[in-house]
């Protein structure tokens, strides 16, 4: 599967995120990780994704912070995660 966000990073954000970030008009802060779209534009703190940058991404900061988030990602999915932001986080 491609590392993009249509082939394997939006299934992961969509199944891990989407409950609080996305589907059924729930965007908490206003962020909706369930669309490429709606990631790159962001929510009220601004961009969720900076591409080519993991260490500045918000969607990182937020997922592997030293508080733990309850919709933690796995070890895998979080490295392929920032995998796809410093290659870009190319849509297709």
């Amino acid at each position: 599967m491609a590392l993009t966000y249509a082939g394997a990073i939006g299934a992961i954000l969509q199944q891990r995120c989407g409950g609080c970030r996305g589907g059924q008009g729930v965007t908490m802060n206003g962020l909706n990780l369930t669309t490429y779209q709606t990631l790159m534009t962001g929510g009220i703190d601004g961009p969720a994704d900076t591409p080519g940058n993991p260490d500045n991404s918000l969607l990182i900061h937020k997922i592997a912070g030293a508080q733990p988030h309850f919709a933690q990602l796995t070890p895998q999915e979080l490295d392929l995660v920032k995998k796809w932001i410093a290659g870009g986080a190319p849509e297709k």
